[in-house]
């Protein structure tokens, strides 16, 4: 079973476009926050994206086991790719083609694997979650102000559960994913077209959970920035970015990148030998 599966795997990097060109029709893919991958079986047409990598056999699987697990992460050990990879399954296996019916069984061992090496190995890891370091930064940011969340895919969904403590406002391009969300969380909607606006009359911190390319929302974006008071965050998550990093943010609007989160746990992590050391 195993010796038939194929996965390719393309890592985005900050300056990265979307993906050029398109995956094989009957081919698993999806996209997370860091990276494209296209999933099948032998039998399958092979994606024509531009994908640097393609995994098999053994390999396919074990990438896919790590990647389940975050250990192919940048914050290695996050919780949120599950969740996103779950989230593909999920839209793909009801379609009942032939490229679904063989890759279940193989899902489902992935599943099984990464919950029991999570509960084996990885519960030690410490608060490996984007939403935990995405918490602490809001907590400790010097005005306390309403967060708009911009985006409710499945990464989105994984950081709102850790906002509770702040007033948070949801905002997505299809209305009713927005509202299905906010539904679940008790969050308010905001109207895509006036999320921005709204964001600078209330004022708001801003999550952007979407990838940037979208020329509108970056003209949005670059308004909302020009009225937004002093003391604003603005978390940049999606790859590739949706500030023009090439152009510097209007003063008092401090921009947080993906690579903002992951130095925030790297800074931890250089901490731990002095904590035990304290103890020694």
């Amino acid at each position: 079973m195993l010796a038939n599966l194929h996965v390719w795997h393309l890592r985005k990097s900050p300056d990265s476009g979307r993906l050029q060109g398109s995956v094989g029709g009957d081919c698993l893919s999806f996209e997370t926050c860091q990276r494209w991958v296209a999933v099948a079986c032998d039998g399958a047409v092979p994606p024509t994206g531009l994908f640097a990598e393609h995994y098999e056999g053994v390999a396919a699987y074990a990438f896919m086991l790590r990647l389940c697990c975050g250990l192919e992460s940048r914050l290695v050990g996050e919780t949120e790719v599950l969740g996103q990879v779950k989230e593909a399954w999920a839209a793909f296996s009801p379609l009942r083609s032939r490229q679904s019916l063989l890759l279940a069984p193989i899902f489902q061992k992935i599943f099984e694997d990464a919950k029991t090496v999570r509960r084996t190995h990885l519960q030690n890891l410490g608060q490996a979650s984007y939403g935990s370091l995405l918490r602490r930064i809001l907590s400790q940011a010097p005005l306390k102000r309403p967060v708009l969340v911009l985006g409710a895919g499945s990464f989105a969904q994984s950081l709102l559960p850790w906002l509770a403590p702040f007033d948070v406002h949801v905002s997505n391009r299809t209305q009713s994913r927005a509202l299905a969300l906010a539904d679940q969380l008790q969050n308010p909607v905001v109207p895509w077209e006036q999320a921005l606006e709204s964001a600078a009359t209330l004022p708001c911190h801003v999550v952007g959970c979407v990838p940037g390319g979208d020329e509108v929302l970056r003209l949005r974006l670059e308004t909302w920035a020009r009225q937004a008071p002093r003391g604003t965050l603005f978390f940049d998550l999606g790859e590739p970015a949706l500030w023009n990093v090439a152009q510097p943010l209007p003063e008092g609007v401090t921009r947080v990148p993906l690579e903002g989160l992951y130095d925030l746990q790297k800074k931890e992590e250089s901490l731990e030998p002095s904590k035990f050391s304290a103890h020694a």
